[in-house]
């Protein structure tokens, strides 16, 4: 896939890092970030970098990926 366009978003809070980022429906992202140690979030936010909806994982999640413009999954692998 090529890059047609660029966003620039600037997030309300930090983020020790930024795992996985995917484009979502209505112009917004969803994304897989780490919050603190050993602590993951999925994130939805919109291109004014407002959260739409926010989830803190008790354990780090291993991998992530979206399945359509609305689906996001997220694999955990550790007990």
């Amino acid at each position: 896939m090529l890059l047609k366009s660029e966003t620039r978003v600037e997030l309300p809070k930090t983020y020790r890092k930024i795992l996985y980022l995917y484009p979502a429906y209505n112009n917004t992202f969803v994304f897989l970030g780490s919050v603190g140690l050993r602590q993951d979030s999925v994130t939805h936010v919109d291109v004014n970098g407002k959260i739409l909806f926010e989830h803190v994982f008790p354990v780090p999640m291993d991998t992530a990926g979206m399945i359509s413009d609305r689906e996001f999954i997220m694999f955990e692998t550790r007990s």
